[in-house]
């Protein structure tokens, strides 16, 4: 679930032991391990998260991850992600108070019974709340992102926003919130007022080009609906602007090294 300037929520189910390659977060992201274990490959490290523990991931960080079932049980994670905006406005009102914005990914695995208990209540508070989206709803929403940065400062954990300006960055927003959407260069750059080439020419110094920008896109939402929902491969190949499975199927597995029916085999 998205909410708009504030943050993220998904709820993942999977089933067998499957390994991601290049997962890469523009967003910081909080993940609860609620069941079977986690395996994050990163810097040269394999960090283990186990049920009832959380790893906490700064925003940009590039890693492969396995998430395994135990005994027979399913992998489930809830997945906690927060936009700038709300991350930078908690910095400004906190800065005196808190620590030091987190540089590297953190796994905690001493957390109290409360502040487990309390991330499950804030998941089905939101997920509640995602079925309303009056303004005093969204006030809701708000808090509860919030209330959960503050209790993560409390054992140490603070994201920095990603704060990224670049042409690249903002056009990677915009079509994450359309990635079903047939993107052409000129709509683009008349968004940004420029032309065709000159935009061309700032996603060149970004070493970007706007195929590759909506591939990653399209790809990212594309593993996100495998992970959290039950529609077909070819309903989620349509979803993010694909009008075969077959050719979704050919550039996910390129991207992160398994097939999206393999990723849901058990």
């Amino acid at each position: 679930m998205d909410f708009k300037l504030i943050g993220q929520i998904i709820h993942i189910t999977q089933h067998g032991n499957h390994k991601l390659k290049y997962i890469e977060n523009s967003q910081p992201l909080l993940v609860y391990v609620i069941s079977g274990e986690k395996l994050v490959e990163w810097n040269g490290e394999t960090l283990s998260v186990k049920a009832g523990q959380i790893i906490a991931i700064p925003a940009n960080t590039i890693l492969n991850m396995t998430n395994l079932s135990i005994n027979n049980t399913p992998y489930q994670a809830i997945c906690f992600s927060w936009y700038d905006e709300l991350l930078n406005q908690f910095a400004s009102s906190n800065k005196q108070i808190i620590p030091k914005p987190l540089k590297k990914i953190k796994v905690e695995t001493d957390l109290r019974d409360n502040f487990i208990n309390r991330l499950s209540q804030i998941e089905s508070e939101l997920i509640n709340s995602s079925v309303n989206d009056s303004r005093m709803n969204l006030m809701l929403v708000k808090h509860l992102f919030l209330e959960l940065l503050i209790r993560l400062s409390s054992i140490g954990i603070v994201f920095k926003a990603n704060n990224n300006t670049s042409i690249s960055y903002q056009i990677r927003q915009m079509i994450s919130q359309q990635p079903d959407k047939k993107w052409k260069l000129r709509v683009i750059a008349d968004q940004f007022a420029m032309s065709e080439s000159t935009l061309r020419r700032y996603l060149a110094r970004e070493g970007q080009n706007l195929s590759q920008i909506i591939l990653d896109v399209r790809l990212n939402y594309g593993l996100v609906l495998l992970q959290t929902t039950q529609k077909s491969i070819l309903t989620i190949a349509q979803s993010v602007g694909y009008d075969s499975g077959s050719r979704f199927t050919h550039y996910f597995k390129k991207r992160f090294g398994i097939s999206p029916k393999m990723l849901r085999s058990e």
